[in-house]
């Protein structure tokens, strides 16, 4: 595994994020999920280094990154304290903007990276998320048992690291046979890497306060987001109402199915995986070398405008939220010309489209973690 990277250890302010480094071109930061670790990106990394430089971590408290005891407050493992790790983390390799892409955990701290560092972020992609505040106003009974450890894990402790301590392996083994669907899909020197790390005290406790502040400090930060309507961070609105329009799509089941194209020629939503099934990281690797499909452009650093989000319905059942449509001045779109007329920008690679406007899909799937 990570054939031709290198291993780093980087101390911040808070924490101490081991990394792995490797490949060549704009810098992309890759941000893994729950139970998982940098690991989660092995399968992908090989292919995404011959474009860009890749900057994988374990974000702290996971695998053998380190942060600060827990708190009351659990601000330790607030997705702003690992968000501010990141930005640090780039800085100190000498990247002062970069490409941004975060599974599960991952994409939720780069949901709030993406926020609170907008002018550091070229392109945001956001896989198999709804936002965290949208997760928790839309759950009833049926979501709360598919994604009970959202409540379990974010019991006080020392009730579910005393019970995942009792016996990690079995936990995490019904959690991935739970997701995955085909566990032998994983391959299994990623397994063990999941396991072994929660034969760690330290780990157990700092996931728990991951999902403790996904409850409290990150549902309270997020919902100060929405009431202030990211005014003073325009590129960053788009993303904030796109995902949460997707959300409340999602909630009144009104998303595509998989691979599903809106009637009227409206773009493919491309979920990474759906419940039960177990291709999803081969998906997510075609869909992240095709340019990403999950793109937004932030652009306050350029001083612009707030990305408006269209919001169209093509039929029953197949809703599909976009940026607005834009053409880069390198690539000119003549009138009336179908590409115009769809009123969609086209899907180039992630190293093209890095000058010019994005499109966002929204994705959902049965569950959230």
């Amino acid at each position: 595994m990570f054939e031709g990277f290198t291993e780093k250890r980087v101390a911040l302010a808070e924490a101490e994020i081991f990394c792995r480094l490797g490949g060549s071109g704009p810098p992309l930061l890759l941000l893994h999920g729950y139970p998982q670790t940098h690991v989660c990106w092995h399968r992908v990394a090989p292919r995404l280094m011959r474009q860009f430089s890749l900057v994988i971590p374990d974000l702290r408290g996971y695998g053998a990154s380190r942060g600060p005891r827990p708190d009351p407050e659990h601000r330790g493992q607030s997705k702003r304290a690992m968000a501010k790790d990141m930005a640090e983390l780039m800085s100190a390799l000498g990247h002062e903007r970069f490409l941004l892409a975060g599974h599960d955990r991952g994409a939720r701290v780069g949901f709030r990276l993406a926020l609170d560092h907008a002018a550091r972020v070229e392109r945001f992609a956001a896989l198999d998320i709804i936002p965290t505040l949208d997760v928790w106003e839309t759950m009833d009974a049926d979501k709360a048992l598919a994604s009970y450890h959202w409540l379990f894990l974010a019991v006080p402790a020392p009730l579910p690291e005393t019970l995942i301590a009792a016996d990690p392996d079995f936990y995490i083994r019904h959690l991935l046979d739970r997701w995955v669907g085909r566990p032998d899909a994983l391959h299994p020197l990623a397994v063990d890497a999941y396991l072994r790390q929660f034969h760690d005290a330290a780990v157990v406790a700092a996931t728990c306060e991951d999902y403790r502040a996904g409850a409290s400090i990150d549902r309270r930060e997020d919902g100060a987001d929405r009431a202030r309507r990211q005014d003073r961070l325009p590129g960053a609105g788009a993303l904030g109402q796109a995902l949460s329009l997707a959300a409340r799509r999602f909630a009144a089941g009104r998303l595509a199915p998989l691979g599903g194209r809106c009637a009227r020629g409206g773009a493919r939503l491309r979920p990474f995986h759906r419940r039960g099934s177990a291709r999803g990281l081969r998906r997510c690797a075609r869909v992240i070398l095709r340019g990403i499909a999950s793109l937004v452009p932030l652009r306050a650093q350029r001083g612009e405008g707030r990305d408006p989000v269209a919001r169209k319905s093509h039929g029953e059942g197949e809703v599909c939220p976009t940026a607005a449509p834009a053409h880069p001045p390198s690539t000119p779109t003549s009138p009336g010309s179908p590409r115009q007329a769809r009123g969609r920008h086209p899907l180039r690679p992630l190293a093209v489209q890095a000058g010019g406007e994005g499109l966002f899909k929204a994705s959902g799937d049965g569950y959230r973690r």
